[in-house]
């Protein structure tokens, strides 16, 4: 069978490592790309070779990418993912090296060399913005991105923002505006994939290194979770990212309009989601406030996720490791 060919744009953090680790067991991944998120350019990108290191991935090349957002103070997400961005497991500094090309740069020349490529995006989309910005053409050449970000209910950096949104708006901006099919992983979606304890027993009862480290991960995760929300069980929310690409069937969407708010003083960074088509209706209605254009729908949104399927899939990914 041949592999989806996917890039993976990433902050790591803990639920990345484990998207990572889930996407290499199904997916051809040309390359990883790195940006601030969860901790700095700096450390995102070890993380990211740490893990390659660990799971015997070294043959995936990483690619470091931009340091700051395009126009906001950068903030990172330490108070989740630690001093390191991957605190808990105690992992020994790589050697292996990220190429020397510029992540924007891998992005543009691979996609417009190789057809079909997905893109799997699981921190702020600075990277991908800047590469449409700098090359249109990508995007009639993207097979889709598969997104993990924003919500239409409750955020988790403000009451209405979700963190790799917010994180960098006016890139989200760019990206859900350029007609590139994208399946939208929310909070209201990935909120769902909680790790329990029962969930963690499960990892670690499947005796290898690579389960060993998972469950270290998850464990700090979870407790940080608690410690900061006061919630039980951490959510690995980017792995729902790219179960949805391996069997579509473990999540139930809907076609839907989202913009992102980008001047609200409590709002700013918000996916405003029509769920209920309102840009029509208000078409029809007339009056104050009606839209004058219909806006159709620019994502595939993640709504249901199958959670015992979901888990499933990923404790038979992390037992094929050794």
């Amino acid at each position: 069978m041949i592999k989806r060919k996917v890039i993976i744009d990433t902050d790591p953090g803990h639920d990345d490592c484990i998207a990572i680790l889930l996407a290499a067991r199904y997916f051809n991944i040309l390359g990883i790309t790195t940006v601030y998120g969860n901790q700095t350019i700096g450390k995102t990108t070890k993380n990211v070779l740490k893990i390659l290191e660990f799971s015997n991935l070294t043959h995936i090349p990483v690619f470091r990418g931009s340091f700051y957002p395009i126009n906001q103070e950068v903030k990172y997400g330490s108070a989740i993912h630690g001093e390191t961005g991957l605190d808990g497991p105690v992992l020994p500094d790589p050697k292996l090296e990220v190429q020397s090309k510029h992540a924007i740069d891998f992005i543009i020349e691979t996609i417009m060399t190789t057809a079909d490529v997905t893109l799997i995006a699981i921190g702020p989309l600075t990277n991908i913005a800047l590469a449409i910005h700098q090359e249109p053409r990508i995007k009639s050449h993207i097979h889709e991105i598969s997104l993990m970000g924003g919500t239409f209910s409750i955020g988790n950096i403000s009451p209405s923002v979700e963190f790799n949104i917010g994180l960098d708006p006016e890139a989200a901006d760019i990206v859900f505006k350029s007609k590139i099919p994208l399946k939208m992983s929310s909070l209201d979606l990935t909120r769902q994939a909680k790790t329990t304890p029962e969930i963690i027993e499960r990892f670690r009862k499947l005796g290898t290194k690579t389960s060993r480290i998972v469950t270290e991960i998850l464990e700090f995760y979870s407790n940080q979770v608690f410690k900061l929300f006061g919630l039980v069980g951490a959510s690995i929310h980017d792995a729902c990212s790219v179960a949805w690409l391996i069997d579509p069937t473990l999540i139930k969407s809907r076609k839907l309009h989202v913009d992102i708010e980008l001047k609200g003083k409590f709002t700013r960074g918000m996916t405003v989601c029509d769920l209920r088509n309102c840009t029509k209706l208000g078409q029809k209605i007339g009056g104050i406030g009606a839209i004058e254009s219909i806006q159709p729908p620019n994502v595939d949104f993640g709504i249901e996720l199958d959670v015992d399927s979901f888990f499933n899939l990923l404790i038979d990914a992390i037992f094929q490791y050794p």
